[in-house]
């Protein structure tokens, strides 16, 4: 079964948990194309395995609500969907309109493909989190999680990992387990990404414009990339201090980091734009994979 799900200030995985919940169906049996932001009204499909219309149509929920029920052998994967629609209201816009028209054309021939800031956490803990991951310090991954949360709700991987550590006190990487993997992948990617917008910066400033960038991984072989582009990766590695190796975790092997190739810039399409009083309404469309959030902050910076 397929249907859509409308959400307010609700991650997916938080909306998909409250719909497990309320419907009594396993996390596991639940599909999406990709992960919406939190902080915004958003629509988008989900697929269940074996899906029983009656129980899921009559969910309720005040930050959000189920749609557009249909039947379908083939589930929802990250992966599959093209991308994504925006239509976004800027309030009192006080942008000079003429730069907005010249922005718009620079985002004709391409923008930084960046990840947003979205995918790094509040005050950047999934960056911190990894670090002390890749670090082999687990004890300092849990504390900062739990830490992190000022309200710690029953159903959070949060409580659990304490009440897991109050029977064994010393297992560290046993409570990380409990969380997801999906989750503890996007804590871990998160250092990629912030590797990334690095190298992609530091590229920018020589005006080194690659056609792709790796991601870093434990596969990775610097010897691969062009000359310039190995010095930037050998120069932030330097910085970062990072060892490659750790990226494969021994100790949580389903989640080792494997390096895959991102393109370097993003063309957004359909880009349409109109005043209403004060504000500005943008609408514009972007791959699977990058980030509007991204598109807006290069637009307010040039405007």
């Amino acid at each position: 079964m397929i249907f859509t799900l409308v959400k307010e200030n609700l991650s997916t995985h938080e909306a998909i948990d409250i719909i497990s919940r309320k419907t009594h169906t396993s996390i596991k049996r639940f599909g999406y194309f990709g992960n919406k932001d939190r902080n915004a009204v958003t629509a988008q499909r989900i697929s269940v395995f074996k899906g029983n219309l009656n129980l899921f149509s009559k969910v309720y929920h005040p930050k959000l609500f189920l749609k557009d029920f249909y039947y379908s052998n083939k589930p929802c994967k990250i992966g599959d969907l093209y991308g994504n629609h925006f239509k976004i209201r800027i309030r009192n816009f006080d942008g000079d309109q003429d730069k907005l028209n010249e922005f718009i054309e620079t985002a004709k021939k391409g923008l930084p493909n960046f990840y947003g800031p979205q995918r790094f956490g509040n005050n950047l803990i999934n960056i911190q989190v990894s670090k002390a991951i890749l670090d082999g310090d687990f004890k300092k991954a849990v504390d900062m999680l739990i830490n992190n949360k000022k309200i710690i709700h029953q159903n959070s991987f949060e409580y659990k990992m304490k009440q897991y550590l109050e029977k064994l006190p010393n297992d560290y990487i046993g409570a990380l387990r409990l969380i997801p993997k999906y989750l503890r992948l996007l804590i871990l990617q998160s250092y990629q990404y912030n590797i990334y917008n690095k190298i992609l910066s530091e590229c920018l400033k020589e005006n080194i414009k690659p056609e792709k960038i790796p991601l870093i991984g434990y596969d990775l072989d610097l010897n691969e990339l062009d000359t310039k582009l190995r010095e930037i990766f050998e120069r932030i590695i330097k910085e970062e201090g990072i060892d490659i190796d750790n990226l494969n975790i021994r100790s949580m092997p389903e989640i080792s980091m494997k390096s895959i190739y991102r393109d370097a810039f993003f063309i957004p399409e359909d880009i349409q734009y109109n005043l209403d009083g004060k504000d500005l309404i943008m609408q514009f469309t972007l791959k699977r994979g990058s980030y509007a959030s991204v598109f807006l902050i290069e637009m307010l910076n040039s405007c």
